[in-house]
């Protein structure tokens, strides 16, 4: 609610049943766009609020500077995050087998190649392949 006088306020309600709000109104006397960003600490954390953020930046930037372009050919991502996510995608050919498409049989060999490794950690629980191979065929026989 925008309340009429020499200067402005505005009063916000985040509504009930939402976790994320963004309130944005025109600030007619600066002739900008203004906002209000609020979130559930206890379900988002600050970083990833500030992302999400950083990622709107981006996206209103890339509608003003093109209107008319397309909504699948706008930037959603800052330069840094888009860096990031590229050096966490790179990953070296020999990664893994090009004969294995299937997700168990990468496990397999996963297990065949380094059994002591370890695979899976749950809080003070570390398994190694062999012991999480294990795990999986007595449940699987179990499950037969």
């Amino acid at each position: 609610r925008v309340s009429p006088g020499p200067r402005q306020t505005l009063e916000v309600t985040i509504p009930q049943g939402y976790d994320l709000c963004l309130r944005v109104w025109e600030d007619h006397r600066s002739q900008t766009w203004r906002g209000r960003f609020y979130y559930n600490p206890d379900l988002y954390m600050k970083q990833t609020t500030q992302e999400m953020l950083d990622s709107l930046r981006v996206i209103a930037s890339s509608v003003v500077q093109g209107p008319q372009v397309n909504l699948s050919a706008l930037q959603c991502m800052s330069p840094e995050s888009l860096d990031m996510m590229k050096k966490w995608n790179e990953t070296r050919e020999d990664s893994f087998p090009q004969d294995i498409r299937l997700l168990h049989h990468l496990f397999e060999h996963s297990v065949a190649k380094t059994p002591n490794h370890v695979a899976l950690i749950y809080q003070d629980t570390a398994l190694t392949y062999l012991q999480l191979e294990e795990r999986a065929n007595a449940l699987a026989h179990r499950l037969l």
